[in-house]
């Protein structure tokens, strides 16, 4: 048995990276924010596809699960 409330969580803001063999990368962040910009700054010709899906995502976000 353990003390779920003597346990320390840790949620980092960067949760991946992904990288190339070019050296290339991209960040996957728990910032819904800098995730969005990251993922804009990758792929700005997706820019209305990556906004759908970030709109989805914050959705998402804020659903309680029953």
């Amino acid at each position: 048995m353990f003390d779920i409330d003597r346990l320390h969580f840790v949620y980092p803001e960067e949760w991946m990276r992904v990288e190339s063999e070019d050296g290339n990368s991209l960040s996957i962040y728990s910032n819904l924010e800098r995730l969005e910009a990251e993922l804009l700054q990758h792929a700005p010709q997706d820019e209305a596809q990556i906004r759908q899906f970030m709109h989805a995502v914050r959705s998402l976000s804020r659903t309680i699960l029953e």
